[in-house]
């Protein structure tokens, strides 16, 4: 599978939506690394080092952020996220107050730094 937008499974009811993923099955790796990012304010910028092999799956738990590599992608909803294939470096910003951003990757290590305007 390339790079591009995973739609995760639901099972709603009246008690409200259930998203989930299975590694290897709703995403295209073998998880290794969980990050999960809160950023303090919404003006931040943050930078997914690339490194060779290096495949993500990006989910907003909470809120919104945009994700910018080769396009500008906003995710904003728990049960649609994006899978980037081989190392492309990835920035987030634009986060909502409340965003909670989940990384997963098939490295071990994710490289995970905030960044600024100068840089």
């Amino acid at each position: 599978m390339d790079t591009g937008i995973i739609n995760l499974p639901k099972i709603t009811d009246n008690r409200g939506t259930l998203s989930f993923l299975e590694a290897e099955r709703h995403i295209p790796f073998k998880i290794n690394s969980v990050c999960v990012l809160i950023p303090q304010k919404t003006d931040e910028k943050y930078l997914i080092e690339k490194t060779l092999s290096q495949d993500f799956f990006l989910l907003c738990l909470a809120g919104h952020v945009r994700v910018c590599f080769e396009n500008k992608i906003i995710l904003d909803n728990p049960a649609v996220g994006i899978y980037i294939k081989n190392s492309r470096e990835v920035i987030l910003k634009d986060f909502s107050n409340n965003a909670v951003v989940l990384v997963l990757s098939v490295s071990n290590k994710i490289i995970l730094r905030k960044i600024d305007d100068a840089e």
